[in-house]
């Protein structure tokens, strides 16, 4: 039934996470290693949209995009060794999941107050 992740080359990893075990082991990691790097950036990013107001414009765009920026440039540049540290790639997907998902509640908070201003 799994063979197509063989195939693919997840079958070792996908063994591991059927075991319950192992699932616990890799969710405490995601936990405490992973999901920081999503928190900050979406906390960060929201708290730049607060700071303008909710708008949503070329410059606030630029402003908004700051976080992740941010994030996927230092794990980029720890993956080419310019600043010390572990490269992670879930790191630098979840930076960008981080800051567009910010980006997304700005723009839906940015409607919602247009809503209650008519």
């Amino acid at each position: 039934m799994f063979d197509w992740f063989n195939q693919i080359g997840i079958g070792e990893n996908i063994a591991k996470l059927r075991h319950e075990t192992d699932f616990k082991q890799f969710l405490n990691n995601w936990i405490i290693y992973n999901s920081p790097a999503w928190i900050w950036t979406f906390s960060l990013t929201v708290l730049l949209g607060v700071i303008w107001n909710y708008k949503m414009n070329r410059e606030s765009i630029i402003v908004l995009l700051i976080p992740l920026l941010l994030g996927v440039l230092s794990e980029i540049s720890q993956k080419i060794g310019v600043i010390n540290g572990t490269y992670d790639f879930v790191d630098m997907i979840l930076y960008i999941i981080g800051g567009l998902s910010g980006i997304f509640l700005i723009k839906f908070l940015n409607y919602k107050h247009k809503i209650k201003l008519v």
